[in-house]
């Protein structure tokens, strides 16, 4: 069970069109928005006080964790649960899409932090190793950086997406009534834990009343229920799970002959999930549109689609086991690969249910049939239809013509073009989340802008140079100039050594990522970055060998190219020392603030900071600022 849930566009546009207001979702968004700032803003960049509130800040916006969670167990990741706090998938509403399935697709080997450097792949984790080894943003210029895209990335991700928490929601599996317990419209929620937010904003583990709830797809307007959320005492035990009556759903006293998940976006007990939502101001205006109406399938749905009635015994008949390989191969793939053949099918007609919706109104009967082939479509793997060939092209005749939606450009380059919604029709909710979310996301990176300026310039103790990391290089130094004068020469020789080779890679560095290259090499995939950067580092620690002078060259060696780039005016901000040795440089820093702790690397990833303790820490810095 996850809570709160999201709204989606899909969603939105059904309340929205069932009565909410549509000042809900724009109050709604702003609070969302401004509190998932706020995790960052009302911390002191300079105070260390603050460093463990930050690193629990970068942690939940980076999913930290969980993607960790992901890296170590890819293969029961999801059955696991590991569910991060934001979605990072396209456009598409799909439940499934969420930041763990982008972590399962993309986190190959190159995710991995750099086992050379020390260096992790993520902005939010790098982060977070700086601030626990002991770094402040003030003082620290590639952290105050990273820090600044951490948090002007979370405001971009609202404006790429219209989805957004509600405190009172949660979605979990539905599982019918096991015994029976359950009037009509009636459902059973309860955490484990207590981690709802009822109606009196009390934490509570179970919720009662009116609530909403819907699954997506939600492209109809009946896909969004109104029922009752009640208490039993036999099913005190199911938690973290939505059980729903098997009796019948009921309109107006009247049976529907169906029930409640297939009320919901087609649904049914195989392992779909539901959302809950119990926000007062979200459910009282709500009016629960007419099944009879909206949902049930037009038969104009069943004359567009074409079933394919083989058998397993027919097909065997016609792909003998004497067949050629490629025949045979060529046959099953047709099976094998189907859910590939019928993707565009489903994207295409989600597309065209949007553009009906915002030109002819979302209750048009043009706009329920989209649906509803939308779903057909989605469902052709398992049902076995697919799309009449020929009523496709008439539907791309009718609907490829549309311009695109100015609202579904949000992130993108607007539309030269974009289509026209009658204004009889009043306003699109979309159209006014288009306008708040580009007013709010300004206000907000202006504040970001005052609370960590993006600039390159430094001024007074953020362009200072951090003695804890430059100490190592200079005292051996120091050390080597005094044993050479005494006719000792093999320590100096090896850190003269360590410099020279440090001058010759700089530059090379500089030219693939460096600061000059920093815009092309960023806007690389992930993989070729992690590539580049770990060559750099095996690079680095490779040269030069049998430093035997040295008791610890690694140390002296990553110090050395921390004070070079300081040097050649990176004034703190280059990342290159970083990307070459940031493990060594926070072990450097950790060690001048003394007293390291030391955790295996088995067990130091899991270090969480203890909820009491942040508690208690910005109760403190609260009542000393006043």
């Amino acid at each position: 069970m996850n809570t709160p849930a999201r709204l989606f566009a899909e969603t939105i546009t059904n309340l929205a069109d069932n009565g909410v207001p549509n000042m809900y979702f724009e109050t709604l968004f702003k609070t969302a928005l401004t509190e998932r700032v706020d995790r960052f803003l009302k911390y002191s960049l300079g105070d260390r006080a603050d460093a463990p509130h930050l690193f629990e800040a970068c942690a939940r916006e980076g999913g930290v964790f969980y993607d960790r969670l992901a890296r170590e167990a890819p293969g029961r990741a999801r059955s696991s649960g590991y569910v991060a706090e934001d979605y990072d998938a396209p456009d598409e509403d799909d439940e499934d899409e969420d930041r763990l399935g982008r972590a399962l697709r993309e986190q190959s080997s190159a995710w991995w932090p750099d086992p050379v450097s020390g260096l992790p792949s993520g902005l939010a984790e790098t982060c977070m190793v700086l601030l626990g080894a002991g770094f402040v943003p003030a003082t620290c210029g590639v952290l105050k950086d990273k820090l600044g895209e951490v948090v002007r990335s979370a405001v971009r991700s609202f404006k790429t997406k219209y989805r957004f928490a509600v405190p009172m929601s949660c979605s979990a599996l539905v599982v019918p009534d096991p015994f029976g317990v359950l009037g009509p419209n009636e459902i059973h929620v309860k955490c484990s834990r207590r981690d709802f937010v009822d109606q009196e904003s009390v934490k509570t583990d179970q919720i009662v009343g009116d609530v909403l709830v819907t699954r997506h797809p939600c492209k109809v307007p009946s896909d969004v229920q109104k029922v009752k959320a009640v208490l039993h005492d036999q099913l005190r035990n199911y938690c973290d799970v939505i059980v729903v009556s098997t009796r019948s759903h009921m309109y107006k006293n009247v049976s529907l002959d169906r029930h409640l998940a297939s009320l919901t976006g087609g649904g049914d007990y195989d392992g779909d999930t539901m959302e809950v939502f119990w926000d007062p101001q979200l459910v009282e205006p709500f009016q629960q549109p007419d099944p009879h109406v909206y949902a049930n399938e037009p038969s104009e749905v069943q004359r567009a689609l074409i079933k394919n009635t083989e058998t397993v015994s027919a097909f065997l008949s016609r792909v003998p086991q004497d067949a050629p390989e490629e025949y045979q191969i060529f046959a099953l793939q047709g099976y094998l690969l189907g859910a590939l053949k019928g993707h565009s099918f489903v994207s295409t007609y989600s597309i065209w249910w949007e553009k009906s919706t915002y030109e002819k109104g979302y209750r048009h009967k043009d706009t329920v049939f989209l649906a509803y082939m939308f779903c057909a479509a989605l469902d052709g793997l398992k049902t076995g239809v697919s799309v009449d060939p020929d009523v496709y092209k008439l539907h791309s005749k009718t609907w490829n013509g549309k311009d695109p939606l100015q609202w579904k450009s949000l992130g993108k380059d607007p539309p030269v073009r974009s289509l026209k919604r009658d204004h009889k029709r009043g306003e699109f909710v979309m159209d006014l989340l288009l306008r708040c979310v580009l007013r709010e996301c300004h206000e907000q990176l202006r504040r970001i802008d005052e609370w960590i300026p993006a600039d390159r310039v430094f001024f007074g103790k953020w362009g200072a140079r951090d003695e804890d990391l430059a100490r190592p290089w200079l005292m051996a130094l120091k050390d080597a100039d005094t044993l050479r004068k005494s006719g000792h020469t093999a320590k100096w020789d090896a850190l003269q050594r360590i410099q020279a080779h440090v001058e010759e890679v700089y530059p090379k560095f500089q030219e693939k990522f460096g600061r000059s290259a920093a815009g092309s090499f960023t806007s690389l995939p992930i993989e070729e970055r992690q590539d580049v950067l770990r060559a750099e580092s095996r690079m680095f620690h490779s040269q030069p060998t049998e430093l035997l002078a040295l008791d610890d060259p690694t140390t002296i060696k990553a110090s050395c190219m921390y004070v070079h780039a300081y040097e050649q005016g990176g004034r703190g901000r280059s990342r290159i020392p970083w990307d070459v040795a940031a493990g060594t440089l926070c072990e450097t820093k950790a060690k001048a603030r003394g007293s390291p702790q030391v955790f295996a690397s088995d067990m130091g990833p899991w270090m969480e900071l203890n909820k009491a303790f942040l508690r208690h820490t910005h109760k403190m810095a609260r009542d000393a600022q006043k």
